[in-house]
């Protein structure tokens, strides 16, 4: 199977960056398949950049690499990772945008990347061409992770707070991933976490941002006009609809907000 390779950035296509790295990476590598999972991240916004990595990387095949290249600390002393989990790859910095991602990992192993190529030091405003992708090839061309960086423990990578929910006996505090073009909220909670969670609550009330009811509900077509609904979504993760309007804007929320419900055990 040919080398794959999948790119995340907030870089847009207005300007070159992404052109780019895509051409140091097939300058190296002819045969390498690159998918774009998105460029257009909201700028600096590692919060929603989690979540797009998290939800796009399980639908990848074993040894693909990805670049996430969200990066406001560029330049600075902020660390590069390697983080290596189910087969797969992943290359960021560490600035919280993997905290999505390692809230969930099963077995990472993570290493410490230097900020230099072939041991010479690298321009300060774009190591998504200059050093990510150089890491990408060397990984994808055979080179131990080893080789390429310190291994650390997983548990020195920058915590990311809102990345996990927190439950209780009554109560679900979780935080807002990303805003759809529709208006949805996706929330730092999977489905599969939360749906037996809401089931036993007769009664669920969003307490934060506002009080009010909320219904869970399988699709946005069970909601009735201008009801809040908790939705399981197609990315496997909780999110807060209303049927055809903006959540966002009924309730004032956006990426990283908090979310808190109430609710009583049968």
């Amino acid at each position: 199977m040919k080398p794959i390779i999948a790119l995340l950035t907030d870089f847009g296509l207005a300007d070159i960056f992404v052109g780019q790295m895509k051409a140091v990476l097939t300058a190296s590598l002819p045969d390498v398949q690159i998918i774009d999972i998105s460029h257009d991240v909201i700028p600096f916004n590692i919060v929603q950049a989690g979540f797009f990595l998290t939800a796009s990387s399980r639908y990848f095949p074993r040894g693909t690499v990805f670049l996430a290249v969200v990066d406001p600390g560029v330049g600075t002393s902020r660390r590069i990772m390697l983080v290596q989990d189910r087969g797969r790859s992943y290359i960021a910095p560490d600035n919280g945008l993997l905290g999505t991602l390692m809230a969930r990992a099963e077995d990472p192993v993570v290493y410490d990347v230097p900020q230099t190529l072939n041991g010479k030091p690298i321009g300060g405003t774009f190591h998504g061409r200059d050093l990510f992708c150089p890491l990408a090839v060397r990984l994808l061309k055979g080179d131990s992770p080893e080789s390429l960086g310190k291994l650390t423990r997983a548990a020195t990578l920058i915590k990311a707070d809102w990345a996990k929910p927190r439950f209780s006996d009554n109560s679900l505090i979780t935080h807002v991933l990303h805003v759809d073009r529709f208006g949805n909220c996706v929330l730092s909670v999977e489905s599969s976490e939360a749906s037996d969670y809401f089931a036993s609550w007769p009664i669920a009330m969003l307490a934060h941002p506002r009080q009010e009811p909320v219904m869970y509900a399988s699709c946005y077509g069970d909601l009735g006009p201008k009801h809040i609904g908790v939705i399981p979504n197609s990315q496997g993760f909780l999110e807060l609809a209303v049927n055809r309007g903006s959540c966002a804007k009924r309730l004032g929320l956006r990426i990283g907000d908090m979310v808190r419900f109430n609710g009583s055990k049968m």
